[in-house]
């Protein structure tokens, strides 16, 4: 890392624009002022990603998922480091609220659990 500190190399200009992400259903639309997160599902994506051990509570995240970065001010939606913040209230999330013994299934994982949708369409 040092040596990289000798070599004059312009940093990259601020990313702007739209980027959908097909296999996630993850839409982001990003300026220099703000930043937007969309998330959902299909007939062909499912919902969450987690394991009996990571993730828990993000198994409804695609039931209404948006998160806003307010990049000039520093607020955003999303604060997990915040020591009040609830895994089961994720701001602009529509989730139900269920105690983690009832977010396993028999097998010890949350996989079971995926839902997909009847629709076969997903965009950003």
């Amino acid at each position: 890392m040092s040596k990289l500190l000798d070599f004059d190399i312009a940093a990259e200009k601020p990313v702007s624009g739209s980027l959908f992400m097909p296999y996630s259903g993850t839409l982001i639309q990003k300026d220099e002022r703000f930043q937007f997160n969309a998330k959902g599902y299909s007939r062909f994506i499912w919902d969450f990603e987690s394991s009996d051990s990571e993730n828990l509570k993000g198994r409804y995240v695609s039931n209404g998922h948006l998160e806003f970065f307010d990049l000039k001010s520093g607020r955003k939606s999303f604060n997990p480091l915040n020591k009040d913040f609830d895994w089961n209230y994720i701001s602009g999330t529509t989730v139900r609220v269920l105690p983690d013994d009832q977010l396993m299934d028999k097998g010890g994982s949350s996989s079971g659990h995926r839902h997909f949708t009847d629709e076969t369409f997903l965009a950003g």
